[in-house]
């Protein structure tokens, strides 16, 4: 076999009709290509060159392959066209990756827990806004309720409406006795006052009266709430006999005076049938009127 030897260190081998390409030996190292001619595979379009002192460039038409059991690359990768992989990519630091990149298909079913999610307030509740971005609903006070704040903005902790609910009771008992002899109402002695806290609330009024009526007649008794009647009750005792009786009656009436100015309830009586003889709380037997303001 011929073989061709240069037996010094440092010989240069040139080529061309003006020496433009050069290979040279560096001792115990290898060949060095001058300036910033490459090295051509099968055309001009694949080779290997150095454009500068600290760039080398591989190049190839359509692909070019790494065959090994590890390719262990020592540097920042940059890749600029689309990079397609069908193994597995382990990553020994946290990846970056450019801000919405991610996207929701990409994250798999129940992979984010709890315990990923940023950490937030005691008590505060995730919920939605208007255009659809997450918001923290503030922590509510104790006996407050979650309540709807329309659509386009986030709910909120609120008290407990006072609706259906007593709201405050107020009462007079009285044992005057209180006659009336004469077939015009008279004021029977039982009378309170209330302030509502709220136009929609509305007032239960409940009446418990002691009475008496004369012969042959009834006790004729009526509701006033300040000088107008609400309420008229009509026949309370009559028996059709020639006896004077007495007694007890008792009623309930639920009002919606829609006001909060102080209103006063009461109750008037008379005698029925032009006889003129009536009397309330007989005997000082006591009679009572009982105010409930209930939340509309």
């Amino acid at each position: 076999m011929s073989e061709l030897r240069l037996n010094t260190d440092g010989h240069i081998i040139k080529f061309g009709a003006d020496n433009d390409v050069s290979l040279t030996h560096v001792a115990d190292t290898g060949l060095l290509l001058n300036s910033t001619r490459q090295l051509q595979f099968n055309d001009a379009s694949q080779n290997i060159n150095a454009p500068s002192a600290t760039v080398l460039d591989i190049n190839a038409t359509d692909e070019i392959e790494l065959n090994a059991t590890l390719v262990d690359i020592n540097a920042n990768v940059e890749i600029s066209g689309t990079a397609t992989t069908t193994g597995v990519h382990t990553f020994t630091a946290v990846p970056v990756f450019p801000n919405n990149t991610v996207e929701t298909a990409d994250i798999q079913d129940n992979a984010i827990t709890l315990a990923k999610l940023a950490g937030g307030t005691d008590g505060n509740i995730i919920s939605f806004d208007a255009s659809g971005d997450p918001v923290a609903i503030a922590t509510g006070s104790d006996g407050q309720v979650l309540t709807s704040t329309g659509a386009g903005s986030a709910p909120a902790f609120e008290a407990l409406p006072a609706s259906g609910k007593i709201l405050q009771v107020v009462q007079d008992v009285h044992t005057s006795v209180v006659s009336n002899n004469t077939n015009t109402f008279e004021d029977s002695g039982i009378s309170q006052a209330i302030t509502c806290s709220a136009t929609s609330s509305k007032v239960l009024v409940m009446v418990t009266q002691s009475y008496a009526k004369g012969n042959s007649t009834s006790y004729v008794a009526q509701l006033m709430r300040g000088s107008t009647v609400i309420d008229v009750l009509d026949g309370i005792g009559y028996t059709g006999s020639a006896l004077v009786q007495y007694g007890y009656y008792a009623f309930t009436y639920l009002d919606s005076p829609s006001s909060t100015s102080a209103l006063t309830y009461k109750t008037q009586f008379k005698s029925g049938d032009n006889v003129a003889y009536a009397q309330s709380q007989v005997n000082g037997n006591p009679s009572t009127i009982t105010l409930m303001e209930i939340g509309a």
